[in-house]
């Protein structure tokens, strides 16, 4: 399937635990990511997560960029988005 969307698998890989399989899909951008995503997950015979990875290069290129944020009240929830969404205290 990667390579008719002009990608590649690069790893595949069993384990034990929460998830039975883990691979890295080098896959030509976020959007084809994406539709890959959606549409095995629309079977509903497996789930697949996504994750974006970034090279030391773009995360330098990252913590240069400015970006102007207010921290909520103290009394507020803040929701963070990590694989699942979690409630975070606001300390």
């Amino acid at each position: 399937m990667a390579e008719e969307l002009d990608g590649r698998l690069e790893t595949f890989d069993l384990a034990f635990g929460e998830d039975d399989v883990y691979t890295s899909v080098e896959l030509p951008d976020n959007k084809t990511a994406a539709a890959v995503a959606l549409a095995i997950n629309s079977t509903g015979h497996t789930s697949v997560r996504t994750a974006v990875l970034m090279t030391p290069e773009e995360v330098s290129a990252a913590a240069t960029q400015i970006v102007n944020y207010t921290h909520p009240a103290p009394d507020q929830t803040v929701w963070v988005a990590a694989t699942r969404l979690q409630k975070v205290p606001h300390t």
